[in-house]
């Protein structure tokens, strides 16, 4: 079997002999080992990956049958114009059983163009929370990028979506067969923490914060994650506990926002603002939080959410989309579905006050993102969705 891949990640060129895991090369490679296994026999993975003019990068063919071949730019709105030759020649040469890319809007035009020429099955794919009012909101660019991935997704023979939710909205907003779509979440990786406990974590982020209990930002600073309404929380959460402290970590366009706020609510003498913070460095972050809070007005997966709960750090979250489906209401965390800040500090305060209960469902839920999205067992899903989308006939694969 011949998987031809498109993508918009720079990253997947990247190769040393110390990928930490989740890196998209070493996870690529993960992709060509599980179609090896699966399918048996002679396999192949090609990846076309849209890189910047000004970076060196040179095809790469690994013995593992990963074949990485980067498509040079001025541009990143010129990307699929860039794409278009390289694809032809692809095609010709390779002879895919299965086109996929991993961009409707860059790359899908020109998947469906090398898919109608090659007659090989089509796969999109779509991670993003694409087409709700807070992607459009973002800028124009995001009107037009839904506009494409409408038109290109109807081409598709199956269209991989992170969550049932995404699944049903965009069925029904696109006017899609539901049987289009196969749900296979994001594989979630971390790196391994070091072996501080939760208190020296705490301390060595700032001196004294074992003291405090502990509410948890990580994430980017944009519309999405609802800064207000997070900031508004931490507030009923200050009134209720005024031990409480706040760590935030990320940045983004509403940085400034944020920084407002908590002057607005007299909460920045209680904050941590920690800005981006390399991967590497992310498990003990997680281990800051007594309780990780996340009040966004969508999620395509929630990613964050996994992270902490395999850091044992449970969650509070606004009952949307991904964390819905992620999170168990008492179990591993709490849900809020009124997205209501006096509900969302009732609920961590709750925690905060109640280690065992805490220590109970970080345990449950660690022990559940292990079994449900980890990398092996992901991609498992995801070559699965492959190989069935080339049977059309075949029904799509269950995510359970």
């Amino acid at each position: 079997m011949r998987v031809l891949m498109f993508s918009n990640d720079p990253e997947i060129c990247v190769s040393h002999a110390d990928l930490p895991p989740g890196h998209p090369r070493r996870r690529h490679r993960e992709y060509a080992a599980e179609l090896c296994r699966q399918a048996g026999g002679i396999n192949r993975l090609a990846i076309l990956v849209s890189v910047a003019a000004s970076k060196n990068f040179q095809p790469e063919h690994e013995k593992n049958g990963l074949s990485i071949i980067p498509v040079a730019s001025p541009h990143r709105i010129l990307a699929p114009v860039s794409m278009i030759l390289p694809a032809l020649k692809a095609i010709r040469n390779f002879k895919p059983d299965l086109i996929t890319a991993q961009s409707p809007w860059e790359a899908g035009p020109i998947a469906v163009l090398a898919a109608r020429l090659s007659k090989a099955s089509l796969l999109l794919q779509i991670h993003g929370d694409i087409g709700t009012r807070e992607w459009n909101q973002q800028s124009f660019s995001y009107h037009l990028r839904t506009a494409v991935a409408r038109v290109v997704c109807r081409s598709a023979d199956k269209i991989r979506v992170v969550s049932e939710s995404m699944k049903t909205r965009l069925a029904d907003a696109w006017r899609i067969p539901i049987e289009k779509f196969v749900v296979v979440p994001v594989p979630v990786s971390m790196p391994e923490p070091t072996k501080l406990s939760r208190k020296e974590a705490k301390n060595a982020l700032m001196p004294g914060l074992a003291n405090h209990p502990t509410v948890l930002f990580v994430g980017r600073l944009y519309a999405p994650k609802n800064i207000e309404l997070w900031v508004e929380t931490a507030a009923a959460i200050a009134e209720r506990s005024p031990e409480a402290r706040f760590i935030i970590v990320g940045d983004g366009d509403e940085k400034q926002k944020l920084l407002t706020l908590l002057e607005k609510h007299q909460l920045y003498e209680k904050t941590i603002l920690t800005g981006h913070v390399s991967r590497d460095k992310l498990p003990d972050i997680y281990k800051c939080g007594d309780v990780f809070l996340l009040t966004s007005s969508h999620e395509a997966f929630g990613m964050v959410v996994v992270e902490s709960l395999l850091a044992r750090t449970p969650v509070v979250s606004t009952a949307t989309g991904g964390p819905s489906e992620i999170l168990r209401d008492r179990i591993t965390g709490r849900l809020i579905a009124s997205g209501k800040s006096e509900d969302l500090a009732v609920a961590t305060v709750e925690l905060l006050h109640d280690e065992k209960t805490r220590q109970k469902m970080g345990d449950n839920g660690r022990i559940s993102m292990q079994q449900r999205y980890s990398p092996e067992i992901v991609t498992e899903k995801l070559i699965e969705a492959w190989l069935r989308t080339i049977d059309r006939n075949c029904k799509p694969p269950a995510f359970a």
